[in-house]
């Protein structure tokens, strides 16, 4: 869908530093590219994403990206100050692209349910842009991110969101996030590499993890 590539492109990012810029070329060479295969017959699709893209997205993603957008230097990226806002960031999109694919979940319109998976699905990968600009800017020092994986009840956080979301249920959101900044070649970058490559949307293979650790848990105590 061109007309969705082009919106998308029209992301701004605040700020001039290291990740900031990254991020800002990440967008601008395309790497927002794997729009769902929406066939979009309704007109009215183009026009309701566009309208919240100019009127919710774009300005609250520009705001949330200020802080990416210092001058940072190794000790400054490396901080675990610095990483907690570039997971802050993600976490804030990963629970807007939740509330978004639990909105299509519950539409009735198909309209309705298309635009809001065009809505999760450009948090989804602006949260991997910002990932991508990291991973960049780390890059120049010779270092690479460590991720691990996280759990946000969605429902009841607090903190930034494009609009106000109103939750018909407790929903969970399931995301990468990362723990530690490693030397490039260390013994980590193999399962980080694995961890880059697991789907957002899998919760079962949460509830799976949790359910044999509980097993195994009551076993031993047998």
């Amino acid at each position: 869908m061109v007309w969705y590539q082009r919106l998308i492109s029209r992301i701004e990012v605040a700020g001039n530093g290291m990740v900031a810029e990254f991020l800002r070329s990440t967008v601008e060479t395309g790497l927002f590219s794997k729009a769902p295969n929406i066939n979009a017959l309704d007109a009215s699709i183009p026009g309701d994403v566009s309208e919240w893209f100019a009127s919710s997205f774009k300005p609250w993603f520009m705001k949330v990206t200020l802080n990416l957008g210092v001058l940072a230097n190794q000790e400054i990226l490396t901080s675990q100050a610095f990483i907690n806002t570039v997971n802050q960031v993600v976490e804030s999109l990963n629970v807007a692209r939740s509330y978004y694919a639990k909105e299509a979940d519950f539409s009735m319109i198909t309209s309705l349910e298309n635009a809001a998976r065009l809505k999760a699905q450009m948090c989804e990968e602006a949260a991997s842009a910002v990932f991508t600009a990291y991973e960049k800017a780390l890059a120049q020092f010779g270092l690479v991110p460590q991720y691990g994986m996280a759990i946000t009840e969605s429902s009841s956080f607090d903190g930034s969101t494009p609009e106000v979301f109103k939750w018909k249920k407790i929903t969970e959101a399931y995301h990468k996030k990362i723990i530690d900044v490693n030397k490039e070649g260390t013994e980590n970058q193999e399962q980080q590499q694995k961890t880059s490559h697991i789907p957002q949307y899998l919760p079962w293979v949460f509830t799976a993890a949790f359910g044999l650790i509980a097993w195994s848990a009551a076993a031993k105590k047998q």
